[in-house]
Parts: C-alpha cells; structure tokens; sequence
C-alpha cells in the first residue's frame, strides 16, 4: 500500500521513563494512535515502524525471553524484517548477530516453528522448542547474550532502547508536540484515509468480544490501552498508561486486574464468558 501518512508528529511529554526511553515512548504513541484511526503500518513512515517494533523487541524479550517474542510476534515476516533493520540502522553489532542467528535457527526449521505457535505457549509440547529458543548460539544462553554489556546486565538490558531513543532525536522531519496538541494532530492525519468508513466496518467484523470488552474496561477504568500482550489460559496480558494489568473473562463478566495482583480495578458484563 501507499505510504499515506510523512509526517512523524510526536508528543512531548514526561513519561517518567530513563535513558531516554521517552523519546521511544512518544513514537509508541504515535504509531499506536494511528493504528487506532484506522491506518495500516505499511502506510506508515518507515523509521517510526521501524523503531516501534524494535521496542516491542525489546520488551518481550526482557519480559519472556526470545520464546515469547517468536511466540506473541507469531514470527510475522514485518515484524522480523523491522526489528532486523532497525538493530542495524542503530549500528549494535552484537545485537543485529545475535537476531540474526535467531532467523537462521527459526527458518532452518519451519515446520517446527509452526508447530510452536499452534501450540499452547510454555505447555509440555511447546518446551523443547522454547529450550532450544533460549540455547541460540552454540550452546550459549540467548539471554544473557542479549543483556551482555561491558557496564554490566542493567546497561545491556537498555542498550537497544538506548540506542533507540538516540536515533529518533536524529530524525530532522520530527516534529514535537504537547500532549493537549498530540491528539488533534492526529486526527488531522486520519483525514487522509479514503476509505475510512470501509476500515471501520472491517475492524469491527474483525474484533473479537474479548478485545470489545477491554475497550468498555478501558473506559470504565478511565485508563488508557498501550499495548495487547499475549492471551493464554484465559489471561488476557496488557500494558496501558498505568502499567501492566490482566484481564479475565469469568462468569459472564470481564475483569481488569492490578499487574499481577488480585486487585480489581474494573468489571463489565460479558455475557460471552459463560
């Protein structure tokens, strides 16, 4: 598809992040907000696609290691494609080989990647595989490979989101915004589409009763949806602008949890979860 959208428009705004992961957040925003209005990635500038996904990269891995990335990314060949080229354009060597082997050991064996993502995630029948995920690298550990650093394990776990934030101060076609600016402008992007209405009635076809019931949650909490995580045994894992929450579908009802506590924060009829 055309690339309908040039204009990179971030906010800015303190998102109490460090190492500059600020500046990550804001086109996390950005890029989220336009998918939200209906635009698909490709139409999309290509660095802030780029940096985006190289920033979900970077939190699968450190929150599940290299078997939840492949799990949840569903090893899409854009997603692939992206995280590759951006851990190139920002020039860390060990980390763009370090993916790269992990291309090579999936593709190697497609038949048994594809075995893993119809599986269940972490179930008896997927383990081997995720073992064998975590050993890329002649007999190495992925993970601390990818947190290798000579400053230390804290350093290396912030290196790609680091080096990230620095490229994205680079672009010269950004453009800064408050946050009471940031939605307006993007709504004056989403004008462009031609087709909106189509694009709606499809998402709506398209979006299951579980993520229509955690948009009422998101409402009824006054919380705002950053990220969809993974959905296994009946958990739904989300980030929003308050952190990491659960959602359960229980007894004609969706709950919205604390992290990973038993908290409720917020509860509406679903009457699909009998």
């Amino acid at each position: 598809m055309p690339q309908l959208v040039t204009q990179i428009v971030l906010v800015d705004q303190d998102y109490g992040l460090a190492y500059g992961e600020n500046k990550v957040q804001a086109v996390v925003e950005y890029v989220n907000g336009l998918m939200q209005r209906y635009f698909y990635l490709d139409e999309l500038p290509p660095n802030a696609v780029r940096s985006y996904y190289a920033d979900i990269y970077v939190s699968e891995v450190l929150n599940g290691d290299i078997d939840q990335f492949v799990h949840n990314s569903r090893w899409d060949p854009v997603i692939v494609e992206n995280v590759s080229a951006a851990l190139d354009i920002f020039g860390l060597t060990h980390q763009a080989s370090l993916f790269s082997e992990v291309r090579d050991f999936i593709e190697h064996d497609r038949p048994r990647l594809d075995a893993y993502l119809a599986g269940e995630y972490a179930s008896p029948a997927t383990r081997s595989y995720m073992y064998d995920l975590g050993k890329i690298g002649g007999g190495g550990d992925f993970f601390e490979r990818f947190i290798a650093h000579p400053d230390g394990r804290d350093a290396g776990a912030r290196q790609i989101a680091v080096a990230n934030a620095a490229w994205i101060s680079s672009w010269p076609d950004a453009r800064w915004v408050s946050a009471a600016a940031f939605e307006q402008e993007l709504d004056k992007l989403a004008t462009g589409i031609p087709d909106l209405l189509t694009r709606k009635q499809m998402r709506e076809k398209k979006l299951s009763w579980q993520y229509k019931r955690v948009d009422e949650l998101m409402i009824t909490a006054g919380q705002k949806l950053k990220r969809v995580g993974d959905f296994r045994r009946g958990v739904l894992h989300l980030t929003t602008d308050r952190g990491h929450h659960r959602v359960i579908f229980v007894d004609q009802e969706a709950i919205l949890l604390l992290g990973d506590r038993d908290e409720i924060l917020a509860r509406v009829p679903a009457p699909e979860a009998a």
